[in-house]
């Protein structure tokens, strides 16, 4: 009778390891080496994408906006990134700063106005 009784609990233990899930103990995806992760614009204002727009002075200057999102930028070479085509911003961002409205775009290649520099975005390897 002994002998049934330890089978049987034998087999209940190993059916219960079987449906553990594997695949939630999966390591969590990394970024492609060769691109870095748009930080948030509240909590992380030097990686943040802030692009700064040069417009007419009867315009004001100058405006910067913030923007954050689920992307990542191309690395280009290392430093400030100066010009909105030195890498592609891939992903879906938000505005959060632009006359206090949110705009939410996806972008898929460059992005290239004129006379518009990144503010803030330092780059490294």
């Amino acid at each position: 009778m002994n002998i049934i009784r330890t089978a049987v609990a034998a087999a209940s233990l190993t059916a219960g390891f079987a449906l553990l899930p594997t695949a939630a103990y999966a390591a969590p995806p990394t970024a492609a080496p060769n691109t870095i992760q748009i930080a948030d614009c509240a909590t992380d204002p030097v990686n943040s994408l802030r692009i700064t727009y040069t417009v007419p002075d009867s315009w004001g200057g100058t405006f910067t906006e913030c923007y954050e999102g689920t992307g990542t930028i191309d690395k280009p070479v290392p430093g400030p990134v100066t010009h909105l085509c030195a890498g592609n911003y891939n992903g879906t961002y938000t505005d959060i700063s632009h006359n206090g409205t949110q705009r939410t775009f996806t972008r898929t290649n460059c992005y290239d106005l004129p006379n518009s520099i990144i503010g803030n975005l330092q780059v490294t390897n």
